[in-house]
């Protein structure tokens, strides 16, 4: 081989290893902005079963129809609801009761 082929080629090869790494820094950010916008989606989603009550009292369907009227701000749908519950102040998911989640919307509301 000439000594100007070897040069070729070995120019060849390093600008493959550069345009190999610059293409594997550019995947990896796209990986990890895929993987920030999946988070963020969940973040949402747990937020708003947050707001809603869902969180705290879903696995409880009387609980959680109380809740709903709070979120609402809808005392005849509150009062509604308080009746088809047999202990009201039954705590939810995290220990959260309808008293502790009332105020809280509240605050909310308030800011």
């Amino acid at each position: 081989m000439k000594a100007g082929t070897v040069t070729k080629w070995a120019i060849g090869v390093v600008a493959l290893v550069i345009v190999i790494c610059a293409s594997s820094v550019v995947w990896f950010f796209v990986a990890f902005h895929m993987s920030m916008e999946k988070g963020e989606e969940h973040r949402r989603q747990l937020q708003a079963e947050q707001d809603l009550g869902r969180w705290d009292f879903g696995d409880q369907p009387a609980l959680f129809a109380v809740a709903e009227g709070i979120v609402k701000n809808d005392p005849e749908a509150i009062r509604a609801a308080a009746k088809d519950v047999s202990d009201l102040p039954a705590p939810g998911r995290d220990g959260t009761t309808l008293l502790e989640f009332a105020v809280r919307e509240s605050w909310q509301r308030l800011s």
